[in-house]
Order: structure tokens, then sequence, then C-alpha cells
């Protein structure tokens, strides 16, 4: 491997991670450009990432994956001014863009450093409202209420869709 396909690889991961937003990047916020290279070996270096991204895939490590809304499965809640939806999948639970965030969190938050960090890289205010700019993937349908709307929640009991069912109910209970 040359030095302009590593580069490339490098882009390629940092761009699909980036829109995937699995993760939040702390340190480099700079995506690297795509190096010159010839599309010989552009085409190579795809060949190469699928694979990269099938291993990640396969060891449990979706950061590659960008979660796809299925609209007859999207899910809302409310609470402490916030106004979300979002949908489950194998990936996790996924806030879409344009979901209200709570602006603050209950003394008794677990997790509000973290919470400040995301807020910081995916919202944008606007009338003083927290705006998601992006999808969102949480682990958890716990984890994307708790984000929301800033206190510790049962995410299975507190995400509900268009006719009020939780989204216990339509997917855990269906399972038994």
């Amino acid at each position: 491997m040359t030095k302009a396909d590593v580069q490339y690889l490098e882009y390629k991961a940092i761009t699909l991670a980036k829109k995937s937003n699995s993760f939040i990047l702390d340190e480099n916020k700079q995506t690297p450009k795509s190096p010159n290279m010839p599309e010989h070996q552009r085409d190579a270096m795809d060949e190469f990432f699928e694979d990269i991204k099938f291993l990640t895939s396969f060891m449990g490590c979706n950061i590659f994956e960008v979660s796809e809304p299925i609209v007859e499965h999207l899910f809302y809640t409310k609470g402490r001014g916030c106004n979300a939806k979002g949908f489950y999948n194998s990936s996790g639970f996924t806030v879409l863009k344009g979901s209200i965030i709570a602006n603050s969190c209950v003394s008794s938050f677990s997790w509000k450093d973290r919470r400040e960090k995301m807020l910081n890289e995916y919202i944008s205010v606007e009338n003083g409202l927290l705006i998601l700019d992006s999808d969102k993937t949480f682990s958890s349908p716990s984890t994307a209420a708790d984000f929301c709307i800033g206190s510790s929640n049962n995410g299975w009991l507190v995400w509900k869709d268009k006719d009020g069912n939780t989204l216990d109910s339509v997917y855990r209970k269906q399972l038994k």
C-alpha cells in the first residue's frame, strides 16, 4: 500500500463514520481530503474498504453503518421541553434530525458532562430551542431518551408510536 492508499482509506473511514453519527470525535474534528489517485487505484481501495466495513460490522462495531428510518415505525417522546422522534433497529435507537432536545438536565442526571459534549457536537439553537442537526444513533432506547429529555428514563416505555404503543409493546412483547 502506498501513502496515498492509506490517506484515501482514512478519508473514506472518517467521512462515513461522521455520516453515521454513531460516536463523538473529540480530538481531530477535521475531515481529511481525498488524495489524487488513478481511478483503478481508487477502485481497489474502495473494494478494500468494503472488506474493512464488513469486518468491523462482524466484530459488532457498526461505526460505518448509516441507519435509515422506516416511516411506519417512528416513535416519539415529549417531556421537559423535549419533542423528539426516532426509530429502533439492530444498531440501536436513532433520534432524527430536527428533534427538539430539552434545554437542561435534572440535577441527579448521571452523565451531564457527556450530554453537554454531545449537545455541543450535534445541536443548533433556533428561537431558544435545541434542535438536533443530524440523525444520532444511540446504543439503547433509554440512552436516547436520557439524552433527549435530560433525565433518567426507561426508553422502552417513554418512546411511543403515533398510536400510543410503547417501544416495549411493539418490539419486545411481540417476541414473547
